[in-house]
């Protein structure tokens, strides 16, 4: 599996999580509870089947989802579903100041 090179976001509960906006003390409870440093499992979040469901957990934490309603019952194919690769947040690249044509200024990059 290629590196994310915007990140990964988890969808739980009909909603997207990234892994950058999950706190410190996700990633720590992650590492300490499987031994994994968190740059492997930030870039390499399927490497490990425990990271994968310790970040499932983590993702539902922070919407407010309870965990054991995706965990529960979860199949290889679904936990692999629930993860992709972050789109690109950057803003629009700027020439002199103005940004090109028919590119708006926000940061997701999609035409107005």
């Amino acid at each position: 599996m290629d590196l994310a090179a915007s990140g990964w976001e988890v969808a739980v509960g009909g909603k997207v999580v990234r892994l950058d906006d999950l706190p410190i003390e996700a990633w720590e409870r992650i590492t300490e509870a499987t031994g994994v440093q968190w740059v492997e499992a930030y870039y390499k979040p399927l490497a490990d089947l425990t990271v994968a469901r310790m970040l499932v957990a983590e993702c539902c934490k922070t919407i407010n989802q309870d965990p054991a309603e995706i965990l529960d019952g979860l199949t290889l194919p679904k936990i692999l579903g629930l993860f992709s690769q972050a789109e690109d947040d950057l803003p629009v690249e700027i020439t002199d100041g103005v940004p090109p044509l028919g590119v708006d200024s926000s940061t997701d990059g999609s035409p107005s």
